[in-house]
Formats: C-alpha cells, sequence, structure tokens
C-alpha cells in the first residue's frame, strides 16, 4: 500500500489528499491502517487495487476507528 499506519493512542488525520493507482498484495491499496484511527477529510481515492485482500482503497484492521 501507499501509506501504513499503526498507533494504538493516535490518529492518522489526511485532509486534501489523492490516492491514485496504488496497489498492494494484501488488503489496502491506497491506505491500510493496522491500529488507532483513521480520519480523511476531503481526500479523493481513484483506481486503487487489493489483488488477494480487502479494500482497494482502505483496509482496516480490527479496532480501527
Amino acid at each position: 500500500p501507499c501509506l501504513c499506519w499503526s498507533g494504538t493512542s493516535s490518529a492518522l488525520s489526511l485532509r486534501q489528499s489523492r490516492f491514485v493507482g496504488n496497489q498492494a498484495q494484501s488488503g489496502g491499496g491506497a491506505v491500510h491502517v493496522y491500529a488507532g484511527r483513521l480520519q480523511a477529510l476531503g481526500c479523493s481515492f481513484e483506481h486503487n487495487t487489493a489483488w488477494r485482500g480487502h479494500g482497494g482503497a482502505i483496509s482496516a484492521g480490527t479496532g480501527v476507528s
């Protein structure tokens, strides 16, 4: 994926970002969040792919809010 994040007591905040044409073998072609929180405001996700997983654009682990 283009961006991986793992933070149990912190948050990843994305603003006015474009994720285009990203690829991953498993989950989250553009963004994969292992733990913590994700906030995406005014972002666009286009043509992202996860070949053998879930979430062509965004994939999140258990407990992600």
